[in-house]
This record gives C-alpha cells, sequence and structure tokens, in this order.
C-alpha cells in the first residue's frame, strides 16, 4: 500500500515520514531530522497531498535535492497553493518538480533561484496568478520555460543565461528586467491575450522582435 504521508528520502537511502495531516512544511518540520540546510542530504520529495504551503527558506541550500513531487492522496487531490520567499532557493541539484500537480497560485521571491532546472514547465497550472522577482534567476543551466501566470515580477528569470526559448500564455504583466541578461533568448511566444509592459534582456534590450502572437 502507498505510503499518502510523503517523505524526504536521503542519500543513504533513509525514509523520514511527515506526520499525517500536516499542512504546512516549514524548517522547524525539517529540524528534527537533522537533515536542512547546506549540509542536507535530502537527495527527493514526496510531499504529502495535505500541504497547501511551503514556508520561506524552507529547503534553502538543499544541494542535494533532485526531485520533487507529491504523495498519492485517498481524493486524488493535492492542496499546495503557494510556495514562499526562498523555499528551494540554492537547491543546485533539483531539475524535476511536478508543478502541474499542484493549483499554485503563488510562486514568492526567490523561491526557486540558482536551481538546476533545464526545462520548466508551468504552462498547465491554470490558477497561478504571480511568480515573485527573482523567483527563478540565476537559473545557469535553464534552456526552455513554458509559463502560465498572470504575473511576472521584476527580474524573476534574471540572469538565466541559457535560456533560449520561451512560451508566456495569459500573462497580464511581465515586470521590467525579468530577463536581464538573458543574452541567449531569442524565441518568445506569446499566448492568450498577455498585456506586456516591458521585457528586458541587456538593460534596454528589447526583445519584441522575438515575439509572435
Amino acid at each position: 500500500m502507498e505510503d499518502t504521508r510523503g517523505f524526504v528520502l536521503l542519500d543513504d537511502g533513509r525514509k523520514e515520514v511527515f506526520p499525517e495531516g500536516i499542512t504546512v512544511l516549514h524548517r522547524g518540520s525539517l529540524n528534527k531530522f537533522n537533515i536542512i540546510g547546506i549540509n542536507s542530504k535530502i537527495v527527493e520529495l514526496s510531499i504529502p497531498a495535505s500541504v497547501f504551503l511551503i514556508d520561506r527558506d524552507c529547503f534553502r541550500d538543499c544541494g542535494h535535492l533532485r526531485k520533487v513531487y507529491f504523495a498519492p492522496s485517498k481524493g486524488g487531490n493535492c492542496e499546495l497553493t503557494a510556495i514562499m520567499e526562498r523555499a528551494f532557493q540554492g537547491c543546485t541539484a533539483l531539475d524535476n518538480f511536478d508543478f502541474a500537480a499542484a493549483p499554485l497560485n503563488f510562486i514568492g521571491e526567490n523561491a526557486f533561484s540558482n536551481t538546476g532546472f533545464t526545462h520548466l514547465d508551468l504552462i498547465d497550472n491554470d490558477h497561478l496568478c504571480y511568480i515573485g522577482a527573482f523567483a527563478f534567476s540565476d537559473c545557469r543551466d535553464l534552456m526552455k520555460a513554458s509559463v502560465r501566470s498572470e504575473v511576472l515580477a521584476p527580474n524573476c528569470f534574471a540572469e538565466c543565461k541559457n535560456l533560449i526559448k520561451l512560451e508566456l500564455k495569459d500573462c497580464q504583466c511581465v515586470g521590467a528586467n525579468a530577463f536581464l541578461k538573458c543574452d541567449d533568448l531569442t524565441k518568445v511566444d506569446v499566448r492568450g491575450g498577455a498585456r506586456i509592459e516591458h521585457i528586458s534582456a541587456t538593460g534596454n534590450k528589447d526583445l519584441t522582435d522575438a515575439m509572435k502572437a
């Protein structure tokens, strides 16, 4: 029988299971495991379906974390709606996150900055309203991003220097310098009636010519 409680898997094969019915993951949730921060050996995270919020700094600098997904639930749905500031910042090995399974509506500032994504797919997250400043900044391996969000805050993809292709759907506002120093970004698809106020790559570089309706 599958465990619906969720867990963290360590690199030595140990599995630490979350309490039944937990609704918020925060650093205190993990303190008892003594596995957080720069010396963390977490390699895999199964988020309990009951969790609706991952708090600020929760998994920050967990440099061995590679994969994040959701534990099976009795009702078939997960509850995660918000990932707060710096929750996964500095998780440099993280390149697999099951965003599509969650009804996310908020991703906070620096939530995934300096992570290991090569491809980012948020196009099926039809509840997503806001992606915060620097949320995916400094993801040096990121090459392709597909994003569905009403707002992309300033600098949210800044310094993603290998980003070459971007798809935006249903965006109402893309903040200044959202793609600062994304020098290789030459293809931008804008869909769903997005209203783009400003996209800046290298300071004043305008990506209008790279867009198509």
